[in-house]
């Protein structure tokens, strides 16, 4: 499939989706009544740019039309998800997403699981986890310059949905301030790992 055709694609499902709670419209009418078209356009500009850049893992894609059905689906919940999504500054990771789960050798269910790992996040999300992903060592949560506050949310999160983990070497550091009554003491001696899932997420985002 060249990619002229991917951009055929890539339009033919978003216009065939219809907008929730409005049976009647199509989705590209819709967004144009709710003023969503920009949000589209900017996801189509992003996948043009990933196309350029991995051309030849696009021309050398399988093309049975099995696999070509498990794309169109990816696609349909890649765009589902982007039309929710209200962090501006992740749509291109959308696009970044949908070339890595094609390009990759994953299960169609493990792609999905993947965009709706990223829909779930936050672009401070996001960036904590690259940060640890990109560390060969367990990262203590003092030594990243961000609020306290922040981390806490972040890092509960990335927690909760099993992307991060915290190491033994935290689980000691914490035996040593567990008679602290003060939180923010408790919460920089923890340290955190990527996990074979959270590396994979950043994988496919291409960070």
């Amino acid at each position: 499939m060249n990619n002229e055709n991917w951009g055929i694609v890539v339009r033919t499902v978003i216009s065939a989706i219809p907008w929730i709670g409005s049976p009647t419209g199509t989705l590209l009418s819709e967004l144009k009544a709710k003023r969503e078209n920009a949000k589209i356009e900017k996801f189509l500009d992003a996948f043009n740019e990933e196309q350029q850049n991995n051309k030849e893992k696009i021309e050398a894609l399988q093309q049975e039309d099995a696999i070509i059905e498990q794309r169109l689906l990816l696609l349909k919940v890649t765009v589902e998800h982007l039309i929710k999504e209200w962090d501006e500054k992740k749509i291109p990771l959308y696009a970044k997403m949908f070339i890595g789960n094609v390009t990759s050798n994953n299960s169609i269910d493990r792609q999905i699981g993947l965009v709706e790992q990223l829909s779930e996040l936050t672009s401070k999300d996001i960036k904590f986890l690259s940060d640890l992903v990109s560390r060969t060592d367990s990262v203590q949560i003092c030594e990243i310059h961000e609020p306290l506050e922040d981390k806490i949310v972040s890092f509960s999160k990335l927690e909760a949905r099993g992307l991060i983990a915290e190491t033994d070497h935290g689980n000691r550091s914490m035996t040593k301030t567990a008679s602290s009554k003060k939180w923010d003491e408790r919460w920089n001696h923890k340290f955190y790992t990527a996990t074979p899932i959270g590396q994979e997420l950043i994988q496919a985002l291409g960070m």
